[in-house]
């Protein structure tokens, strides 16, 4: 698992725990960088990243090559349905909604599977 956040509210040493491992990036360039360098079966993304946006960071991973292999996951504190429209617009297969449940996400991400890492058309 692969994780890219701005919030605190995620820590890596917690995703550590888990049986996939993670990697953490703080903003959107630092984020795009080591997707290059790291294969991912989930991308966590803060839509509130400094400088790069997680909505563009979603947007260029897809581009990328391994970027439609992999799930895109918003983290954002919005849930009207333009916001939902703009997350799946831009790549992500799953919008969550913060406070978010720590547990519930670990249980989506478990049951993540090849075939829905990419958003249907």
């Amino acid at each position: 698992m692969f994780t890219i956040r701005s919030s605190m509210s995620v820590n890596e040493t917690s995703l550590q725990r888990q049986p996939r491992s993670s990697r953490q990036s703080v903003d959107g360039q630092s984020a795009l960088k080591r997707f290059e360098k790291f294969s991912s079966d989930v991308v966590v993304l803060d839509i509130g990243l400094p400088g790069i946006t997680g909505y563009e960071v979603a947007t260029r991973i897809r581009g990328m090559p391994g970027g439609n292999e992999v799930m895109l996951v918003a983290l954002t504190r919005w849930s009207d349905a333009e916001s939902y429209a703009r997350t799946s617009a831009a790549g992500f297969g799953a919008h969550l909604v913060k406070p978010f449940n720590f547990a519930k996400l670990l249980k989506f991400i478990a049951s993540v599977d090849v075939c829905d890492r990419v958003p249907s058309e």
